[in-house]
């Protein structure tokens, strides 16, 4: 008895997963802003690269403007998995991972 009722509970969570897990643009724009807010919390030596150092004072001062060139650059791969999306971009020589699931999501990497 004990081992049907775990079988339902599962089923049940996992029918919730499939139903909520976000469609490929709220994990898109997931990953753009995970992106934009490495950028504005980068600790890098700007003085040595002008394009980091356009980004960072466009993405400080202009989150939308700074979401809008992220976008344009970053095109990402979605896997449809069963009860998740995945979405995977490469940036420079690292790889941005975002995983979601139950109507949320988050991202590593980068």
């Amino acid at each position: 008895m004990r081992l049907i009722k775990l079988l339902v509970v599962f089923c049940l969570i996992g029918g919730a997963a499939f139903v909520t897990k976000p469609g490929a643009e709220r994990l898109t724009g997931l990953m753009h802003a995970h992106v934009v807010d490495k950028i504005v919390t980068a600790d890098a030596d700007v003085s040595s690269n002008a394009a980091l150092a356009v980004m960072k004072v466009t993405c400080t001062l202009d989150r939308g403007a700074c979401a809008e060139l992220v976008a344009a650059g970053i095109k990402p791969q979605i896997e449809d998995l069963k009860l998740a999306r995945l979405a995977s971009a490469q940036i420079d020589s690292s790889t941005l991972r975002c995983l979601g699931v139950f109507t949320t999501g988050f991202c590593w990497g980068f």
